[in-house]
C-alpha cells in the first residue's frame, strides 16, 4: 500500500517518509514494527537508509539493507511497551 502510494503520489518520498508511513501503519494495527536506519561510507560521503523490520523481517525493500548498510544498534523507533 506504501508503494503503491508512492508510485501513484505527488512527488518522490525518500526512504524516510516512505519508512516511517509504513511503520506507523503497522505498529497502528498492534504489529510489534521496528524503523531501522543504516549507514555507509560511499565515495568519501556519508549515505544513510531507513527501512522497517517485523519480527527480524525487513519490509518493502528488493533486497536486504543490512548487505549494503551498517544499521544502528537499536531500532530509531519502535512500538511502546506494554
Amino acid at each position: 500500500m506504501v508503494q503503491a502510494a508512492a508510485r501513484e503520489g505527488l512527488g518522490q518520498p525518500n526512504c524516510l517518509e516512505r519508512s516511517l508511513v509504513l511503520w506507523w501503519l503497522l505498529t497502528r494495527q498492534g504489529c510489534p514494527a521496528e524503523l531501522r536506519i543504516g549507514t555507509r561510507e560511499k565515495d568519501a560521503a556519508l549515505e544513510a537508509h531507513a527501512w522497517v523490520e517485523l519480527a527480524g523481517r525487513v519490509l518493502g525493500e528488493e533486497d536486504d539493507p543490512h548487505t549494503r548498510f551498517a544499521a544502528f544498534e537499536q531500532p530509531v523507533a519502535a512500538p511502546p511497551r506494554a
